[in-house]
């Protein structure tokens, strides 16, 4: 994908507040969030070594370009 295509709306009749920069990373720190709850259970059922958690991607991660 290109710059101009990940800061462009995701709308097709009307503007939203959405680019297609926000949802890819949306969609991988999704996964990760599961990825995240799925360590909780190992961690509860005594497993070590375990990743830790990224955090608040509004505030801390926002789609930025190049």
């Amino acid at each position: 994908m290109t710059t101009e295509k990940l800061q462009s709306s995701t709308a097709r009749s009307k503007p939203l507040p959405t680019s297609w920069g926000n949802l890819l990373q949306r969609t991988i720190y999704h996964y990760w969030y599961h990825t995240g709850e799925n360590m909780g259970i190992r961690q509860a059922l005594g497993h070590s070594g375990l990743q830790d958690f990224v955090g608040d991607i509004d505030t801390e991660a926002p789609y930025r370009a190049e």
